[in-house]
């Protein structure tokens, strides 16, 4: 399988995953009363922004082992340190600006960041033997 495609798969299964934990998470909040549109745009803006930290976390592994099989092991290690760095920075800033808008609920808004490990462990073992790329 492709590599690209191998991302835009595991890209997919992690989204529909963040989507059911984010119903959840909706139908939490409105069986405990506080269920409002900031809560809606919170969980929203936090599954995009995982699922986005994602797909760019796999591009840019990819582009690593590109380099690395190029025989650039030094610039593949380096490339992966600064795409961690440029994505942690971004995902604090995007989180910092929804958090001081007012327009999302901060709580609602980090949940789904949170669950994007757990997802992927079961993802992990969901998978098929010998489907791995």
């Amino acid at each position: 399988m492709n590599s690209r495609t191998f991302i835009l798969r595991e890209t997919f299964f992690l989204l529909l995953g963040e989507l059911l934990c984010s119903a959840a998470i909706v139908g939490i909040y409105a069986l405990l009363g506080k269920l409002e549109a900031g809560v809606i745009w919170g969980v929203l803006i936090g599954t995009i922004l995982g699922t986005g930290n994602f797909f760019m976390l796999g591009v840019s592994a990819d582009a690593a082992a590109t380099k690395a099989q190029e025989q650039d092991v030094k610039g593949g290690k380096q490339l992966m340190r600064l795409s961690y760095q440029f994505r942690l920075i971004v995902l604090f800033v995007l989180l910092f600006v929804f958090a001081k808008s007012g327009l999302c609920s901060p709580l609602a808004m980090v949940l789904p960041l949170l669950l994007f490990r757990p997802l992927l462990m079961v993802i992990e073992f969901l998978r098929k033997p010998g489907e791995k790329e």
